[in-house]
């Protein structure tokens, strides 16, 4: 709110860099996407190297369903700050998201060497090896993230994805799972978790005939 009081009206009289990303943050944090985009436009205009800044637009640009202008902005950032993780995970998922998945994998990788963004870069490395069939290496991710991050939901859905229901160790990767399992962090686990849980009742015979039939289509 200060940034937005006191550094706007200098921002709209004075072309200084350092007032446009400030109040381009500001709008950012407040969700104003297109004033955000404005503000950091113009601080990219007069200081084209700004690496966090290049970060938020392309957030922004994404946030606007603009993927293929957010992949320019998230370039900018890695070529900037190549040993940025969050700069790598957000161009690796610019391209995912625009079907370039094999090129994403690479940026995954590296940010995994980021110590702040590791293990969210896991789940995004072993999630699109997944995807693209990769099941060797998607085993091996799948393993090492768990290895690192016992208590990573996404990494024990990961393996029953992998797995299946049926397969040696599959009971214990869903037990894990669902226990683990917390919708305010992870909205998008609440269908395999109510599948799971289901399947899980199945196998120990304590489900009801609704469950029953929902397990056995899973």
């Amino acid at each position: 709110r200060r940034a937005i009081a006191e550094l706007e009206p200098a921002a709209l009289q004075v072309p200084n860099a350092a007032f446009l990303r400030s109040v381009g943050g500001a709008w950012l944090r407040k969700d104003e996407n297109w004033k955000a985009f404005v503000y950091l436009s113009q601080a990219l205009r007069f200081m084209p190297g700004y690496a966090q800044e290049s970060r938020w637009r392309a957030m922004v640009l994404d946030q606007l369903d603009e993927p293929e202008w957010a992949r320019a902005d998230a370039e900018r950032a890695v070529a900037l700050e190549p040993d940025n993780g969050y700069a790598q995970q957000q161009l690796g998922g610019i391209l995912l998201e625009t079907g370039h998945s094999a090129e994403a994998v690479p940026h995954f990788r590296e940010a995994l060497k980021d110590s702040k963004t590791r293990q969210g870069a896991y789940t995004y490395l072993c999630g699109t090896l997944i995807d693209t069939k990769q099941r060797d290496a998607a085993g091996k991710c799948v393993d090492e993230l768990l290895a690192e991050y016992p208590e990573n939901p996404e990494g024990w859905r990961q393996r029953v994805a992998l797995i299946g229901y049926d397969a040696p160790g599959s009971v214990d990767a869903m037990e894990r799972f669902v226990a683990l399992n917390d919708p305010k962090r992870w909205p998008s686990h609440a269908r395999a978790a109510e599948t799971m849980r289901k399947i899980l009742a199945a196998k120990q015979g304590t489900a009801s005939a609704a469950d029953m039939f929902d397990a056995r289509v899973a």
